[in-house]
């Protein structure tokens, strides 16, 4: 399963028959979240972020994605920047599900309450997502295991990512495959 994050305005509506409604997401942005999702799998990533989402995350945020590709995506005609974070999601351990054998109203109310308590600290400013990447031991886990998180793996990245746009594919070719 992958994610593809991008910012942008869109527009919600119901579609459906008298006895089924959905709701729908247009837009441009939309699409191109939508793009960045399927392209997880050509990539290899779980996620991929958008060059204009990218542009408006924290520094601290920014500081642990890597841009991974300028590309120009179908519909729109200005190269767009993609970035990932890498997590190594295999690294995690299955556990007992905290909700196990509770019945699913109560599964809901918790898992409302949980939200709400988050959104309420996030608003008030009693805690910060870097804080959330830093605190959650699942993350922490996930980004230690992960080889290009070490700094000698971003310096190699860096110069052979350089190389590539640069179209030395050669060079960032024997510079990746190290």
């Amino acid at each position: 399963m992958g994610f593809g994050l991008h910012f942008g305005w869109g527009i919600e509506g119901a579609i459906g028959s008298p006895y089924k409604i959905d709701a729908s997401y247009l837009s441009p942005n939309v699409n191109i979240s939508a793009r960045l999702e399927a392209a997880t799998r050509q990539y290899g990533v779980s996620i991929l972020i958008s060059g204009e989402l990218q542009d408006i995350l924290t520094e601290q945020f920014q500081q642990i994605t890597r841009l991974i590709d300028i590309v120009t995506v179908k519909g729109s005609a200005v190269p767009m920047k993609f970035y990932t974070i890498n997590l190594k999601l295999d690294c995690l351990e299955e556990v007992n599900a905290y909700f196990e054998g509770m019945s699913v109203k109560k599964r809901k109310e918790m898992r409302n309450e949980a939200k709400k308590d988050l959104k309420t600290k996030l608003h008030n400013d009693l805690i910060t997502t870097e804080d959330l990447l830093k605190e959650d031991e699942d993350i922490s886990k996930m980004m230690g295991q992960h080889k290009s998180n070490e700094p000698e793996f971003k310096r190699e990245y860096q110069a052979a990512f350089e190389k590539y746009i640069q179209g030395d594919w050669k060079g960032a070719y024997d510079v990746f495959k190290r």
